[in-house]
C-alpha cells in the first residue's frame, strides 16, 4: 500500500514483507544528472528485508536524495540520509526516530556545511578511520587538503612538490600553482622535423 500525488510514482507506504518507508526532503549542495530519487525511493518498497530496503537507497549513480525513513515489523528502524554522493545511517533508538528537512548526521552535515562556501582554497581533517579519508577527498570540494596534518589543517602547501590549487572563487582555472608542471601550462607544444636531401 502506496500513498502519492497525482502523477507521481508511489514512494511512501508499507509492503507485504513489514517494510515501511516515509521520506522527507533534505537539501544536498550535489545534485546531478542520474536516477531519480522518487525511483529510488520507489524501490524500497519492493524490499523483503531492512537490508534490501537500505542497499536500495543507496544505488549508485543517484541524482539526488531524500532522507528514508526505514521501518520493519520487527521494530527496526532506520534513517539513510542520502545525498547524489553520499549517505549516513542514523539508527532508531528505544523504538523510535523522528527526522525533518535537514540532515541530522554530523558527516552529512559538515561536508553540506563545507561546501556551500562560495570558496574552496583548502580544507583539512584529522582522522584515523581510511573510509573516512577517502569519503572527504572525494566529497569536499577545495582545491588543496590535508588529511592529519599536525603543523597546520588548511595551511603548509610545498612549493615545488605540491600544486596550490583554488577552486571556486578561490581560483578561475582549477589549475595549481607552484608544483611539478605548472610552468607547463603556460607553454605550448611545438613538434619540430627537418628532412634533409642528399
Amino acid at each position: 500500500m502506496a500513498m502519492t500525488y497525482g502523477g507521481l510514482i508511489p514512494n511512501i507506504g508499507f509492503n507485504v514483507h513489514g517494510i515501511g518507508q516515509f521520506i522527507d526532503s533534505v537539501y544536498p549542495n550535489d545534485s546531478r544528472i542520474g536516477i531519480p530519487r522518487l525511483v529510488v525511493s520507489r524501490a524500497v518498497l519492493a524490499a523483503k528485508t531492512p537490508a534490501q530496503a537500505i542497499r536500495s537507497t543507496l544505488v549508485q549513480q543517484r541524482a539526488a536524495g531524500y532522507n528514508h525513513l526505514i521501518a520493519h515489523e520487527s521494530g527496526e528502524l532506520y534513517s539513510v540520509e542520502v545525498s547524489a554522493r553520499r549517505f549516513s545511517l542514523v539508527y532508531g533508538e528505544d523504538g523510535y526516530l523522528v527526522h525533518t528537512n535537514h540532515y541530522l548526521s554530523p558527516n552529512m552535515q559538515a561536508i553540506e556545511e563545507a561546501n556551500r562556501a562560495e570558496y574552496g582554497l583548502t580544507a583539512g581533517l584529522f582522522s584515523g578511520e581510511q573510509a573516512e579519508v577517502e569519503k572527504f577527498f572525494d566529497e569536499i570540494e577545495v582545491g588543496v587538503t590535508y588529511v592529519n596534518k599536525r603543523s597546520g589543517a588548511t595551511t603548509g602547501a610545498w612549493p615545488g612538490a605540491q600544486p596550490f590549487t583554488g577552486w571556486k572563487g578561490s581560483g578561475s582555472s582549477g589549475k595549481g600553482g607552484c608544483g611539478p608542471y605548472y610552468v607547463m601550462q603556460f607553454m605550448r607544444e611545438q613538434s619540430r622535423c627537418v628532412i634533409e636531401e642528399k
